[in-house]
């Protein structure tokens, strides 16, 4: 005869069923998610962090081709920061700027890389650079050849005109600076309160993306006498960003 296993019947299936889970059971589940977006959200704001600076890498890297393509078309000159003839134009020698609306038919350094016509336009602005000033500059892309309302300032800075020609005399050919920074992502910092409102001193957590004369592009970590915390005024103090240009030009050498 063959043997019978005992079998719940359905009302028992059923009030099973109905009985739902017991608020032990979702307190639990609400732990074990939570656990798990601890672990995943860092990493993937790390992931799109690294991500961004690889992207201002590139930028710096397209910068460094235009930078090339303005020597080829200028007797090896690099589209340094400042003009012999126009050293008293203040907007001229600005080191982040590609146009001023001051005077739109004179380009500063960076806008004389712009106008080789090999770099887009969205590449002379760092994608962690998420300021009102970016988007306004973006706007204004279809003006830039044309009339400005607006000076447009890029992320990324030129090595500035006193710092190649009255301190530290790189030249302006720019096979004389293959073993130095001719452009970063931004630095310029300012403390809260101050004339300008730029109180960036680093975008990226690694330090600063640099540009070398040769075209290679490094992340320069943010120099021991710069105090993060409390880091001093850079803006317009040409002994300390001379002294960091310096501290980029020795890291190349590392």
């Amino acid at each position: 005869m063959a043997k019978r296993f005992p079998s719940r019947s359905f009302e028992t299936d059923q009030s099973s069923l109905e009985r739902g889970v017991s608020l032990v059971e979702v307190l639990v589940s609400i732990g074990i998610i939570t656990v798990l977006a601890a672990l995943i959200f860092p990493t993937a704001k790390g992931v799109r962090s690294m991500s961004r600076q690889t992207q201002c890498v590139a930028h710096l890297r397209a910068i460094g081709v235009g930078q090339a393509a303005y020597a080829a078309e200028n007797n090896g000159d690099w589209a340094w920061v400042g003009n012999i003839n126009a050293v008293n134009d203040s907007f001229y020698r600005q080191s982040y700027e590609l146009l001023h609306a001051a005077n739109p038919s004179r380009w500063p350094g960076l806008g004389k890389i712009y106008k080789t016509g090999t770099v887009p336009p969205e590449t002379f602005f760092c994608p962690e650079d998420k300021s009102a000033r970016i988007r306004r500059a973006f706007e204004q892309i279809p003006s830039w050849e044309g009339s400005l309302s607006m000076t447009i300032s890029s992320t990324y800075l030129l090595r500035a005109h006193e710092q190649t020609e009255g301190y530290v005399h790189l030249g302006r050919k720019l096979r004389d600076l293959t073993r130095r920074a001719v452009a970063a992502c931004y630095f310029n910092y300012e403390p809260e309160g101050a004339r300008s409102g730029w109180r960036v001193l680093n975008y990226h957590s690694a330090g600063w993306p640099t540009l070398y004369g040769d075209g290679s592009v490094r992340i320069v970590p943010i120099p021991s006498f710069i105090n993060r915390s409390a880091p001093p005024t850079i803006q317009g103090n040409s002994s300390l960003q001379i002294r960091i240009w310096e501290e980029m030009d020795r890291y190349l050498g590392r």
